[in-house]
This record gives C-alpha cells, sequence and structure tokens, in this order.
C-alpha cells in the first residue's frame, strides 16, 4: 500500500516529488526501535491513598486468600457562586466536600493478615500499592464489568485504637 505512495513538496513554482521508503522498512524501523527503548524504560504503577476505612474487610477467596476493604479519600473545593443543590443555602459561600471510595484488596500473606486482624471500620490508614483493573462478564446480566481497584503493598495505621472507640 504504502509502496505506490507519491508524495510531493512544493517549491517555489514546481512540485518536486519526494523519496518514499517501503512500508515494510518502516515497520522494522519502528520495531528496533520498541524493542529497544522497551529494554531501557522503566515504568511505574504507583499509588499512595491515605483515607479511613469505609467497613470491616472481607476475607474472600476460594482459600481466604485475598482481603478486600473500602476507603474514603476526601477533597474539597470552593464555591462562590449559589449552588443548585436544594440541600444547600442559595446564598452560602465557601468550602465542599467530595467523598471518593477506593476498593483496596490485599494479597500479601503477611500484610493480609494485619488488615483483617486490625483494620476496623473508621481507621486512619495510609495504604501504598499499584493499580489493577479487571474485566469480567456478570453471569446474571450477562454484562461486561470493568472495575479499578488498588493492590495493596503496604498499610500503615495512624489511628490509635482510643481514638476510635472513644468516639
Amino acid at each position: 500500500m504504502f509502496r505506490t505512495l507519491q508524495l510531493f513538496r512544493q517549491s517555489s513554482s514546481k512540485l518536486t516529488r519526494l523519496p518514499v521508503r517501503a512500508s515494510s522498512d518502516i515497520t522494522n524501523k519502528f520495531e528496533d526501535q520498541s524493542i529497544r527503548s522497551r529494554r531501557g524504560e522503566r515504568c511505574l504503577n504507583q499509588v499512595t491513598l491515605l483515607g479511613r476505612i469505609g467497613g470491616d474487610p472481607l476475607v474472600v477467596g476460594a482459600n481466604d486468600n485475598i482481603v478486600k476493604f473500602n476507603l474514603a479519600t476526601n477533597d474539597y473545593y470552593r464555591v462562590q457562586a449559589p449552588q443548585e443543590d436544594p440541600d444547600d443555602d442559595p446564598n452560602e459561600e465557601g468550602w465542599r466536600q467530595i467523598t471518593s471510595w477506593h476498593q483496596v484488596v490485599v494479597f500479601r500473606p503477611s500484610l493480609r493478615n494485619s488488615v483483617s486482624r486490625y483494620a476496623t471500620r473508621g481507621k486512619r490508614v495510609l495504604v501504598t500499592g499499584r493499580l489493577e483493573y479487571r474485566r469480567y462478564e456478570d453471569p446474571e446480566t450477562n454484562k461486561m464489568i470493568q472495575r479499578t481497584s488498588i493492590v495493596a503493598d503496604d498499610v500503615v495505621y495512624l489511628s490509635r485504637t482510643e481514638d476510635i472507640d472513644g468516639e
């Protein structure tokens, strides 16, 4: 397809034919470059979240080898114009809070035991890990479902036990 392609450049008043490589030459050149770049390239898939646990962790899997929990993180934005939310005072200006929910999945055995034992609803934690995208078909509705979760590498507990119990 590219072998018959003719490219022309207009210089002043005449057209000049430009040399064109065959498509196989171009493809081979890009393949060589991509192989070289893959060897020296570094990628990073890292997530750090600081928030509160939304519910007690669930132990799931065939051999109870997965622990899942939801983590809530908050973000704030300033409102200067009146809102159309009926719950808000239309003349009130100030800060609003947005809560985002993240599903955290723990596979590592030592971390899995720690999370299932110490993580409880409302505890403040710092989670580091990586993003994972899963796609599967729901057997009941036969629809494709896409899930994004954080595979935890480390969970640091920032709440003291008496902070949660004493509220």
